[in-house]
């Protein structure tokens, strides 16, 4: 008996009266009865479908946006976020979500578990340079994104301001340099060239682990 072929395989997503979605599996017009796999290979596809999502419908998308608007000009040199270009702004938040959407690969959870094999899957197939920037990217999200930290993009200071003609008490200040982010040219081309290299070793990993999954089945 040959098997289906997932191509053959149409889905039908229904929205239903309290805002949920029914997906049906569609096969010569007729919906196709469904076993849910549960097992530890079943566990890894999914992880494998939602990151292959995150990099192919999102981070891959926003980072070359965001070194579109920058034009080749800017990823020639030194870039220079400020908050008070529109510009830089808009990029700035593009940065801001890839960061973190690149980094759901790197932190534990209880799907991938504490040492997250899955992420040193990942860096087993990436050369000197990837990991060097998949390091500085988690660096951003680790000390500067998602939490705060000591990073070099940014520092908050209290301070006495003295009077020099010391006529007068000192004053209690609070000042925040946030005015630019200096990214290295090389960063939003390295990061492209990373998110993309990962989500070809996902795609890989996912053609094989569904037949690992189904043979164990049988």
């Amino acid at each position: 008996m040959n098997s289906l072929h997932p191509l053959d395989i149409n889905t039908h997503k229904n929205t239903l009266a309290n805002g949920s979605s029914e997906v049906s599996f569609i096969y010569k017009n007729t919906k196709c009865p469904l076993l849910e796999l549960t097992d530890e290979r079943a566990i890894t596809c999914n992880l494998n479908q939602l990151v292959i999502k995150d990099f192919e419908k999102q981070l891959i998308p926003t980072l070359q946006l965001a070194i579109a608007l920058l034009g080749d000009d800017n990823t020639q040199q030194s870039c220079e976020l400020t908050y008070d270009n529109p510009t830089s702004l808009v990029v700035g938040s593009l940065i801001n979500s890839s960061v973190v959407t690149h980094s759901k690969i790197t932190t534990s959870s209880l799907l991938r578990g504490k040492d997250n094999l899955y992420l040193l899957h990942i860096k087993e197939h990436l050369n000197e340079q990837e990991i060097k920037t998949h390091v500085s990217v988690k660096h951003m999200r680790d000390k500067w994104i998602a939490h705060l930290d000591e990073n070099p993009f940014e520092t908050a200071k209290t301070l006495l301001v003295f009077d020099p003609s010391q006529t007068s008490l000192p004053a209690l200040a609070h000042h925040v340099s946030f005015q630019s982010v200096r990214l290295s040219p090389a960063f939003l081309p390295n990061f492209l060239s990373l998110a993309e290299k990962v989500l070809t070793i996902i795609q890989e990993k996912q053609k094989k682990t569904p037949a690992q999954s189904l043979k164990s089945s049988r």
